[in-house]
This record gives C-alpha cells, structure tokens and sequence, in this order.
C-alpha cells in the first residue's frame, strides 16, 4: 500500500510485490494511488487497483505497510483489511499502536526504532533486553511479532518464539524490510501448500536470510540490493 504524498517511498510496495510473486503467491492485487500506476509495466504480473478502491474479496492474506503514511486515509485503508478473518501482515507506516488488532491471525514487523514507538521504550531499553520485552507484548496484545535485527526474533501470541541464527550483513539496506513483508504475505497466503513443520514467520525470515547470503556469494554483501535478495529467492 502506498500513500501519495510519500513519493519518496514510491518503490516499497513494488519491492513487496515482486517478492511475494517470488515466494511463489498465485495472485497478487497491488493497491496503489493512480499517480503511481506508471510503474506498473514493472511489475505485469500483479493486478493493479486505486488505493482507495480496493475490491471487496475473500483474500488469503493482506500485507499493509510498505510506502504507506500514517494518516487519516490509511486509518480508512487499515479499517478495511483488518475486518478480514485472513492474515494480515503490517509493516512500516502502518505500524502504529491503534494498527494492534485485528479479526485474523495479525502479524507485525518491527525494527527497534518502530518497535520503540509501539512500546513507548528506547532502542537502548529494547536491545538489552529484546526476547523478553518482545515475548509480553506479543503475549499482552495477543499478536506475531518479527523483531528485526542481526538476531531477528519471530514471537508467538503466547510469548513463545525463535531466533534466527542465519546473519546477513546484505540486508542491512533500505528495501530489505519490504522484501520480508512480501514473503511473508506470500507464505501465509500458501500455508494449506506448503509441507513444513516451520510457521510462516519462521519460515519467511530464515528464507530471507537465505537469499541475502546467497546473492552475498555472488557479490559484495555492500553491493546487494533488495532487488538482488528477490531474484534470489527461487534458488535458496
């Protein structure tokens, strides 16, 4: 999702999208605003809708956040989707301590500086003690929480989780959080698909991490783009 008024931001969603196809979602319905459709012979494989004429359909699983701002209409916008029994992964702009509730299994994708607003801690407080702040509120709120960081957390709503152990110096890049949330979208649209004894979260960080190293061997990690981590996807 992508407001206007952040053109700046205007790649995010579309770094999203490609990644969820990657990850191997069948269809994907790309809200944007009309003035950002000149991007989408970038994207052919997506279907195309105005931002503020979403189709009302029974979707596997929504992701809102990338090039989203936190505003009145993206209030209107998070009205919508989480009405939805689905997933529903937020990411980036729409992460906010009004977005913590939703009809379906919620997923949200915090680096520490956002993480430390939905908290109302510092980064300092986070980092030094990231599992246990990260497992209550999951556990208060009652949501999946993906703490990102060289060690990325995936938290359960019953405060249970795992640490990703796999580093990739790669993502430490503007993008990379874009890529995860389509991933993860795509993951949680595939769970009656995929053979795993993994949850998406699980699944989607560790194979983000993956990919990252895998494009790092073909070139400098300080040379990968998001872009590169997507293309790499199918091959990890």
């Amino acid at each position: 999702m992508f407001d206007w008024r952040e053109r700046h931001l205007i790649g995010a969603p579309f770094l999203a999208a490609r990644a969820a196809l990657r990850t191997g979602i069948g269809l994907l319905d790309l809200a944007i605003p009309s003035e950002a459709h000149i991007m989408a012979p970038s994207l052919p494989e997506a279907m195309y809708y105005d931002i503020d004429e979403l189709p009302d359909k029974d979707y596997a699983a929504t992701a809102i956040g990338p090039g989203l701002v936190d505003d009145e209409r993206s209030d209107r916008l998070w009205q919508t989707v989480s009405r939805q029994s689905k997933p529903l992964i937020v990411d980036a702009g729409a992460l906010t301590t009004e977005h913590l509730a939703a009809e379906g299994p919620l997923t949200l994708t915090p680096h520490p500086g956002e993480f430390a607003r939905l908290t109302g801690r510092s980064v300092a407080e986070i980092e030094a003690d990231r599992f246990r702040i990260a497992s209550d509120f999951a556990r208060h709120h009652g949501v999946h929480l993906i703490l990102k960081g060289t060690h990325t957390l995936i938290v359960k709503p019953d405060g249970t989780g795992a640490v990703n152990t796999v580093q990739a110096a790669a993502l430490s890049k503007g993008g990379s959080g874009d890529v995860l949330t389509g991933m993860l979208l795509a993951l949680w649209a595939r769970t009656d698909r995929i053979d795993t004894e993994s949850s998406p979260n699980e699944q989607a960080v560790l194979w983000h991490a993956l990919a990252a190293q895998a494009a790092s061997r073909q070139m400098h990690p300080a040379s990968v783009l998001a872009t590169d981590v997507i293309e790499t996807i199918g091959r990890i």
